[in-house]
């Protein structure tokens, strides 16, 4: 039984948002050697670069097993002239951190560092600014869950089911047009 959305085209649409917004130095940082949703987030990543007829920019993707976490390496990254214009945060709560590496160096979100997330968490609409995210239904794909779970109790010899939601992509202010 699962119950999900298709987290690697929910990535990859939220970074083609960025491309399409002139984006092309898009960063992103995760747990890649430990957590499969990570890979499935960078294999979108991946994906939007590829739909856009770009090469994905290699150096700006950080893993944490390889280069650690987020406030140890982003104040040399932002002390280059190569640093991102966005960043797309494989989750709410990885954004938000680096949101808050980025101010602490002087940088303002949005208009120095567009910054993206995925989960749509509690905090993500509350955070300044607000951030824009992919908004994952967790509550329909719990009671989605539960009553395939209970189908299967009550029908034993069914097969188990699988179910794709529908995620959404949510504009809030963390984000906007690149400038040249």
């Amino acid at each position: 039984i699962w119950c999900s959305i298709d987290i690697r085209r929910a990535a990859c649409e939220m970074v083609s948002l960025l491309l399409r917004a002139g984006h092309t130095r898009i960063a992103t940082w995760g747990r890649l050697q430990t957590f499969r949703l990570d890979q499935e987030k960078l294999a979108g990543y991946r994906d939007a670069f590829a739909q856009a007829g770009m090469a994905v920019p290699e150096d700006l993707v950080f893993d944490d097993e390889i280069i650690g976490e987020l406030d140890g390496f982003v104040p040399a990254l932002f002390a280059t002239d190569k640093r991102p214009s966005a960043w797309f945060g494989m989750t709410d709560e990885y954004a938000m951190r680096l949101a808050k590496v980025v101010r602490e160096l002087g940088f303002r979100i949005p208009e120095d560092l567009s910054v993206v997330g995925m989960d749509d968490n509690e905090a993500s609409h509350l955070f300044h600014p607000p951030l824009s995210t992919v908004r994952i239904p967790f509550s329909r794909a719990g009671v989605v869950a539960v009553d395939l779970l209970m189908r299967l109790i009550d029908n034993p010899d069914q097969t188990a089911g699988h179910v794709l939601l529908a995620h959404e992509l949510v504009h809030r202010e963390s984000d906007i047009p690149h400038r040249s």
